[in-house]
């Protein structure tokens, strides 16, 4: 039984390290495949290092208020929604930027009650999970700031019954509800029509529907089904997706799919180009 299982690692990390690692000659076929891809620039994207406005890659660390560093929680078709964050007296700034110009307006300022665990954009509020300053025990609170009444509310997270941070589509379609299941066996994103509690999926088998899925597949036939962000645009729902390009991810595309919820049918929208790995995508805003 031990000779088996040591058989068995020996085959798993003989795929981990083989499909980790990149021939130029595959790195070239992979680049050449994307840059045959029609692309349109009808997008925003934002990474954990960039803000992606159309084709322009802005980096995020040169994105600053003054001589303090945005932070950037969501994107509009216009601009994006921005913080900034003093640790040493709680204080936050809120900002509004055009992408046009990158002019930036200040809406207000607030003071939280304590240190800022996550923080998020719903409903026209800028939002922040903290720490109950006013128990010993374990207790979180909601802190949500107003863009138009500029108010703070800070309310228990136990009150909230639904997911409201870490949401795919970061909490912006009425009509639809997303999740998105990960496993070894294989992965999927289930979409939900809110209206008429109708269920569908998209799994790695929606690549077959359309022609660059084909090739995305063909040319990596252990690529894993991953998605990042969705956006949703009447009954347009598209989705990004990870393909390595270089040697244990370090080089990499972000590529949009959009797939209608009524028709199901797929088609291949754009794709961005990463020379370091990116943690996750944080927003998208298709225009």
């Amino acid at each position: 039984m031990k000779r088996f299982i040591s058989i068995a690692l020996c085959i798993v990390m003989t795929f981990l390290l083989t499909a980790c690692v990149h021939t130029d000659a595959k790195s070239k076929e992979i680049d050449e495949m994307f840059a045959s891809f029609n692309k349109s620039d009808n997008c925003v994207l934002l990474t954990d290092d960039y803000l992606i406005v159309r084709d322009t890659y802005h980096d995020l660390s040169q994105i600053k208020y003054g001589d303090k560093n945005c932070n950037v929680i969501f994107l509009e078709e216009n601009g994006f929604y921005s913080y900034t964050y003093n640790d040493d007296n709680l204080t936050v700034e809120f900002l509004y930027t055009k992408y046009e110009d990158f002019e930036t307006v200040l809406l207000g300022s607030a003071t939280l009650p304590s240190d800022i665990i996550n923080a998020f954009y719903k409903d026209k509020c800028f939002w922040f999970r903290v720490d109950d300053p006013k128990t010993d025990e374990f207790n979180q609170l909601y802190c949500s700031w107003s863009v138009e009444t500029q108010q703070m509310t800070c309310t228990d997270t136990d009150e909230f019954e639904n997911e409201i941070e870490y949401v795919m589509d970061n909490n912006r379609s009425n009509d639809y509800s997303f999740t998105y299941h990960s496993g070894f066996i294989g992965s999927y994103l289930e979409i939900v029509d809110n209206k008429t509690n109708i269920i569908k999926r998209i799994d790695r088998s929606t690549l077959n529907t359309f022609e660059e899925g084909k090739k995305l597949k063909k040319l990596d036939k252990m690529m894993s089904f991953n998605i990042g962000k969705v956006f949703e645009k009447d009954g347009d729902i598209y989705y990004t997706s990870f393909f390595e390009a270089g040697n244990w991810g370090d080089q990499s595309y972000e590529y949009i799919v959009k797939w209608n919820f009524e028709t199901e049918e797929c088609e291949f929208f754009t794709s961005y180009y990463f020379e370091e790995f990116q943690d996750s995508i944080c927003d998208m805003y298709i225009i």
